[in-house]
């Protein structure tokens, strides 16, 4: 895992003993088919990303979704080794907020020298622009909601109490792929975990959003974990923002990992600028395993009629009785 705090510190450093240097550009390292540059330009106070872009890559940016406050552009460059070069520009567009477009261009640049394969790039410029879409649409200081909070405080107590205790930082962050909008919260390899919640009264019951949420195939194991909570009022700790401060310190040794958390609590939604927002406490009065397999009570696209779409329902806990594990999830996964 790249350490981009690392590089946009040296770019700082680099700065400061060269006062008169408009842009400067780090090349990161990369195996794959793109060249890819982290740049800053002192003038503008903003941070950039360029993508050295070949006569074969066939990229209509108009095609890419957009959100305030980035810029997509091509542009002829000259760049480290690369003379009067095309490259795909994704630009800061507002100075003065580097901490979100660090973790913004870090995460693109991160995706991109990992393409193996040079059509790849627009779909995966795609799927990381429209995760990250999602934060930047919401209103600058409007905090998750209730069922939001309820639900990413369910993963972050899952990656704290169980992954963490089993994998390193790197390790666990990457099973984390909830703010991905991937099918599952948490993929293994060909295991997958869903996480719920619920603060309901008994009889307790939660909401699958997608019949792709508990649809098993292609994997090993799918296990589904349900908290159980209670919601308290006006908490100064136990709250979403404590247990995130929680999980920054047991990580706090892996830079790395440090910016990863960023990136996906980014993902998800969750500002830490306004971290004092978040009041509500949460309370776990139980936790129970499910394996989903077989004929657990789901729908899944094997048994939804055709034409049905926009697939949302609730499950009764009680009707996965018979699927519950005793076993400790970590021996599980």
């Amino acid at each position: 895992m790249i350490n981009y705090q690392e590089i946009w510190k040296s770019i700082n450093e680099e700065s400061a003993s060269n006062p008169n240097r408009v842009q400067i550009a780090r090349m990161i390292p990369s195996k794959g088919a793109f060249s890819a540059f982290l740049a800053t330009d002192f003038k503008k106070k903003i941070r950039l990303l360029y993508v050295k872009l070949d006569r074969d890559v066939f990229l209509t940016i108009n095609d890419l979704p957009r959100f305030r406050g980035f810029d997509i552009s091509c542009v002829i460059s000259s760049i480290g080794r690369f003379k009067n070069t095309e490259f795909l520009k994704l630009t800061q567009a507002i100075p003065e907020t580097d901490s979100i477009f660090e973790l913004v261009i870090s995460d693109l640049c991160d995706h991109i020298i990992r393409i193996e394969e040079k059509q790849s790039l627009k779909p995966i410029l795609v799927n990381v622009l429209t995760e990250w879409k999602f934060f930047f649409d919401r209103s600058e200081d409007k905090i998750l909601t209730l069922s939001e909070q309820k639900g990413l405080f369910g993963e972050l107590t899952f990656l704290k109490n169980y992954l963490l205790k089993i994998y390193t930082p790197e390790q666990a962050l990457v099973f984390w792929t909830g703010g991905n909008r991937t099918n599952h919260d948490f993929q293994l390899d060909k295991k997958a975990v869903e996480i719920k919640t619920t603060s309901g009264k008994m009889p307790w019951k939660f909401m699958v959003s997608s019949e792709k949420q508990l649809d098993n195939t292609g994997l090993e194991f799918l296990y589904l974990v349900l908290f159980i909570l209670n919601v308290h009022d006006n908490r100064v700790s136990d709250n979403l923002s404590t247990l995130i401060d929680e999980i920054f310190n047991m990580i706090r040794q892996d830079s790395s990992a440090l910016l990863q958390f960023e990136i996906k609590l980014a993902k998800y939604g969750y500002n830490i600028l306004y971290a004092g927002k978040y009041t509500t406490g949460f309370s776990i009065t139980q936790a129970k395993f499910f394996e989903v397999r077989n004929d657990f009570p789901r729908l899944i696209n094997t048994n939804i009629p055709a034409g049905i779409g926009d697939i949302k329902y609730t499950i009764m806990a009680s009707a996965c009785a018979e699927f519950e594990t005793k076993t400790d999830i970590i021996n599980l996964i």
